[in-house]
C-alpha cells in the first residue's frame, strides 16, 4: 500500500503530464479547412502561423492541433509539401528552370529551395536541372 502512494505522489508531483486529446467541432474542423485553403492561395507568401490562425478565427494552438488531426501533419509541414508538389509540376513540365521555379514557390534562396526539394523528393532536382540545361542548349 505504501508503494501505491509513494507512485501515486511522484505521478501527482510530476510536471509532464499528456495533453489531453480534445476533439474538434464542426465550426472548427471548417475553420482548419478554410486555414488550408488560405496556404493554398498564399503558397509563394503564406501568412504567419499567429495571423493564420487570426483569420479563421482560431487560437493557434487550436490550429495547430486541427491541422494535425485533419492532416496528419503540421500547418508548415502541409505548406511545404505543398510548395513541392507545386515545384515538382512546374519542373516536370520543363519550360522553367529550377531558379525560376523556386521562386515561383516562394524560395528567394536556390540554394534552400534544392535543400528542402531534396530532402522532400530526393536527388530529382538534378534530373530536372540537368533536362532544363539540354533544352535550353539545344535552343
Amino acid at each position: 500500500m505504501e508503494l501505491i502512494s509513494l507512485q501515486f505522489s511522484q505521478f501527482l508531483e510530476n510536471d509532464s503530464f499528456p495533453e489531453p486529446s480534445s476533439s474538434l467541432s464542426l465550426d472548427d474542423v471548417d475553420r482548419v479547412y478554410h486555414a488550408k485553403e488560405i496556404l493554398i492561395k498564399n503558397f509563394n507568401n503564406p501568412p504567419s502561423l499567429i495571423e493564420l490562425a487570426r483569420l479563421v478565427n482560431l487560437n493557434d494552438r487550436k490550429l495547430k492541433q486541427g491541422f494535425r488531426q485533419i492532416f496528419g501533419t503540421t500547418v508548415f509541414g502541409y505548406l511545404h509539401d505543398y510548395r513541392m508538389q507545386q515545384a515538382y509540376q512546374l519542373l516536370s513540365i520543363g519550360r522553367i528552370g529550377v531558379k525560376k521555379a523556386a521562386n515561383s514557390v516562394g524560395y528567394n534562396s536556390p540554394t534552400s529551395f534544392n535543400t528542402a526539394f531534396k530532402k522532400s523528393l530526393g536527388s530529382v532536382l538534378k534530373h530536372f536541372r540537368d533536362s532544363w540545361e539540354k533544352k535550353t542548349l539545344r535552343r
